[in-house]
């Protein structure tokens, strides 16, 4: 049996169970989704190696617990189905990266691109070096994060002005909003509308600080803001940021969105 059969064998052996134990942390179901597909890779690259699917199972357990999605345990192992759409989703990421060669076609890039950027700092040396430490080098990295991170303004329904948010595939795999946009209101005083604290994000738990590739629909409140939205022009600043794979925020630069009511 091919890569491909045995990752939709997997599924429908314990698919179900193991998207059900990657929920039980309270994450949201397309990020549940993209976990899945995270072990599933993992598991074509040594499928072959595997024997049966109980052990593919715990395979698979064993990295998501290293990975810390296992912090709140599996209280039932039924409690989330992958719908069909998800299931073709998933199906279908998995089978690209299967199809795109995999950890190792993904080892060789990166050793060639290793050996290329080495080749290179050798080459530049000193001046290289500086640059990458220059505060203006931060300064486009971080610029090129933010660009990754799309949002639109949607409209106004009723009370509420929506706006879009979802990221590029050049992104990584989470953004993070810090906080409620701030709002302006282009009148002559330029009036300032910022939102109370206790409608403000508070913690990385919060539904609304999460972003991926898939879009998703943040609101802002009238009542929040104690303020009427007016026809005008408007301006609202995003400020998300990112982390490093030891744990470290990445603040990107305020993103701004001119929009009319």
């Amino acid at each position: 049996m091919d890569k491909a059969g045995r990752i939709k064998e997997f599924l429908d052996y314990g698919g179900n169970e193991l998207f059900s134990t990657l929920m039980c942390s309270g994450i949201r179901r397309s990020e549940g989704e993209d976990r899945l597909c995270v072990l599933l890779d993992k598991y074509s690259d040594v499928c072959r190696f595997k024997k049966g699917r109980s052990c593919a199972y715990r395979y698979m357990l064993s990295i998501a617990r290293r990975s810390g999605w296992l912090k709140r345990g599996a209280y039932d192992l039924k409690s989330y189905r992958l719908t069909r759409e998800e299931r073709a989703r998933v199906e279908e990421k998995v089978c690209a990266y299967i199809k795109s060669g995999g950890a190792l076609f993904k080892y060789m890039k990166c050793t060639a691109a290793a050996a290329i950027a080495a080749g290179l700092i050798i080459l530049a040396g000193v001046l290289t070096y500086k640059r990458l430490k220059s505060e203006e080098y931060k300064k486009q990295f971080y610029s090129y994060y933010s660009e990754q991170v799309i949002v639109n303004y949607k409209g106004k329904n009723g009370g509420r002005l929506e706006f879009e948010i979802y990221l590029t595939e050049n992104a990584p795999l989470f953004m993070h909003l810090s906080g409620m946009p701030t709002l302006y209101y282009g009148s002559s005083d330029a009036v300032e509308l910022k939102i109370l604290p206790e409608h403000d994000i508070l913690s990385p738990e919060d539904d609304r600080a999460d972003y991926t590739e898939t879009p998703e629909v943040l609101a802002l409140d009238e009542q929040a803001y104690h303020t009427v939205f007016f026809a005008g022009e408007y301006r609202a600043e995003f400020e998300f940021y990112c982390q490093t794979e030891d744990g470290n925020d990445i603040h990107l630069p305020v993103k701004t969105v001119h929009f009319t009511v």
